[in-house]
């Protein structure tokens, strides 16, 4: 109280902007507005104290005593080292298979926030049946550890202690593969224990028609190195349609994946850059749609080039400012492409309205159709 009012005496004495930004000093951050009155000795001494607090705290927090004292729950959250979860599970062995009051197994648990092999192995000592336990998500061990990006000691522990989760399912039909896949900080050695472990997972597919690579592709931080892993085991993947007719050329460029996960694909299926989804998008079309960086757009144009000759006009009107020299070059040049398409009935003006085509485009057409009927006209 004392203190309080010699501080409120100051600021009385204060003038007024002084005193406002008195205030609103006092008014931050609770402990630099202490130390902020005190004197260069007492910050010093305050400095001391905090770095014996803390060399104390490192002991403590060290002793295996005290270790043994903290429930198996709370080592786990903290990613405490293996010694520390052995010094637990040896007064507490029943914890090793106890879940919490969300029921999530130990395993999982310290699966999830990425704990290292041996406090993985002392859990597994103290209970093996735990690799064949699902958590409330229906999710094996091996599903958890692929999808926290584990390393590929922890997937060889989890794996040599129940080999046949490789071969299970989780959810959305997804093999632990799968989860592999769509984690984009897996190291490499991991995702090719899995392999080794079910090499027919890479051409399993999973909820929503996805193969592993579709899922490794589908994301601006894809992997290269899981899509090398992934095309090694499974080349022809890159073949493959997923969902909506999409290959995974067509996801990375939706997804702006990273240049050399491009390249991977269309290395391996350089004919996947001339593929349609069943939108009719060619992979180029997603990219530029996507507006991905412009280094992808050129590699999958290099891939296919854009050419009045070889592109259909709907085609070309469909990657907007970028195809359209070549879609007014395709007009002046076939008159009747302006013409309807019979088997489909796809009207090119209509199309040029939808993809917003400039009025240049536009005009085009006009005299493209008007040209077109008079030769009708004439020949008649």
């Amino acid at each position: 109280d004392a203190s309080a009012s010699s501080e409120d005496d100051a600021l009385a004495h204060m003038g007024g902007a002084a005193a406002e930004d008195e205030v609103q000093r006092l008014e931050g951050d609770a402990l630099e507005a202490c130390l902020a009155l005190q004197t260069v000795p007492a910050i010093l001494a305050c400095r001391r104290v905090s770095s014996a607090w803390r060399e104390a705290a490192q002991r403590v927090l060290s002793s295996s005593a005290w270790q043994a004292g903290v429930a198996l729950r709370v080592l786990l959250d903290n990613r405490a080292p293996a010694a520390a979860v052995r010094a637990r599970l040896a007064v507490a062995p029943s914890e090793a298979h106890e879940p919490d009051s969300a029921g999530w197994p130990p395993l999982h648990r310290a699966l999830q926030r990425r704990a290292s092999a041996p406090v993985i192995a002392a859990l597994l000592e103290y209970d093996a049946a735990a690799p064949r336990v699902r958590d409330p998500g229906k999710l094996l061990p091996l599903h958890v550890a692929a999808n926290s990006g584990a390393t590929a000691e922890v997937m060889r522990l989890l794996l040599d202690a129940y080999a046949r989760a490789a071969h299970e399912f989780g959810k959305g039909s997804r093999l632990p593969l799968h989860y592999a896949a769509a984690c984009t900080h897996l190291p490499a050695d991991a995702l090719q224990a899995l392999l080794a472990a079910n090499p027919a997972a890479a051409f399993a597919r999973a909820h929503g028609d996805c193969l592993p690579l579709h899922l490794a592709s589908s994301t601006s931080r894809a992997s290269p190195e899981t899509v090398r892993a992934l095309l090694r085991c499974a080349p022809a993947a890159a073949r493959e349609p997923g969902r909506d007719g999409m290959l995974p050329l067509h996801l990375a460029a939706r997804h702006g994946a990273p240049s050399s996960v491009v390249r991977l694909l269309l290395s391996e299926y350089p004919e996947g850059a001339r593929v349609t989804d069943r939108s009719g998008a060619l992979p180029l079309h997603v990219a530029v749609a996507s507006r991905v960086p412009s280094v992808l757009v050129h590699l999958i144009a290099d891939a296919f080039p854009v050419d009045a000759s070889s592109w259909s006009l709907r085609d070309l009107l469909r990657l907007g400012t970028m195809g359209e020299p070549h879609a007014l070059k395709k007009i002046e040049r076939e008159p009747r492409c302006r013409q309807p398409d019979k088997t489909c009935g796809d009207d090119p003006l209509q199309a040029a309205v939808y993809y917003q085509a400039s009025q240049a485009v536009l005009d085009a057409l006009h005299e493209a159709g008007r040209r077109a009927h008079s030769m009708s006209s004439s020949a008649e």
